[in-house]
């Protein structure tokens, strides 16, 4: 239970901006990769993409640091409920930062396909608030859904 304070405080919104640097970056090459791997015509530069001549920037509104903490903080405290003082516990630190990651890189890649298809203006309108909610939504799901399982082997 002592990780939950350590990351329900801002400080990972105003001082983790090398993590959200690399939830970006890596975010944005992964989304460059897949598109490239798809046929589509992809420039890189950093974490500014132009995919079939539609530009896509990862912002730092982008970076992931809101996904991050609310997935820590919630992850944790679902953990705590199912899995108390079990090790196992301690042991979903690490994939609650992974899904942290596969949402964000995955709200790039829904958002990347929303402006390529739809437009960019609708992509950076609503989508953009509830398409990175219902990832979330959908990572939180997953999280629950190995938690429970954990608790089967303690």
């Amino acid at each position: 239970m002592l990780a939950i304070p350590l990351f329900g405080f801002p400080w990972v919104s105003f001082d983790a901006n090398g993590i959200g640097w690399f939830f970006r970056l890596s975010g944005a090459n992964v989304v460059a990769s897949l598109f490239s791997g798809f046929g589509f015509d992809v420039v890189q530069e950093g974490t500014h993409l132009i995919v079939n001549q539609v530009p896509i920037s990862v912002e730092a509104a982008c970076s992931g640091l809101n996904t991050l903490q609310s997935m820590m903080i919630a992850g944790l405290a679902l953990a705590y409920l199912y899995l108390k003082d079990s090790t196992l516990y301690w042991l979903n630190v690490p994939l609650l930062l992974i899904l942290a990651w596969i949402a964000n890189t995955l709200r790039i890649l829904l958002i990347s396909l929303t402006a390529i298809y739809i437009s960019p203006q609708f992509a950076l309108g609503a989508f953009h608030l509830w398409g990175g909610a219902i990832v979330i939504l959908i990572m939180f799901l997953i999280a629950y859904l190995v938690i429970r399982w954990e608790e089967k082997w303690i």
